[in-house]
């Protein structure tokens, strides 16, 4: 299956800082993932691995609150890792709609 791969020159450019955050994360996930041959970015929409990716993502937001909740890392801490562990959510789910499109 091909698709066309996310790229720096297809980047969001109606000024809401997290679309372009989720975009580049789907760039760095696949250029990461790709010589592994594991890139979601080129698996097919029904492939079992969507799903184990996006709650593995879903994992670490629920880590970043167990961290704050047990006093493990600060406010400020909490803040910076759930916004990173967000995008990541987001560019899964977003390389996961895209894949259904194709």
């Amino acid at each position: 299956m091909t698709r066309q791969l996310p790229s720096e020159s297809d980047i969001p450019l109606h000024g809401w800082p997290p679309y372009s955050a989720i975009h580049r994360e789907r760039i760095r996930a696949h250029a990461k993932h790709e010589a592994k041959g594991g890139s979601a970015e080129q698996t097919a929409w029904n492939a079992p691995i969507f799903l184990a990716i996006l709650m593995e993502e879903v994992g670490e937001v629920a880590r970043v609150f167990n961290e704050f909740a047990l006093g493990e890392i600060s406010e400020g801490e909490a803040q910076q890792l759930l916004y990173k562990e967000l995008i990541q959510v987001g560019a899964m789910t977003a390389a996961w709609i895209d894949a259904t499109e194709k």
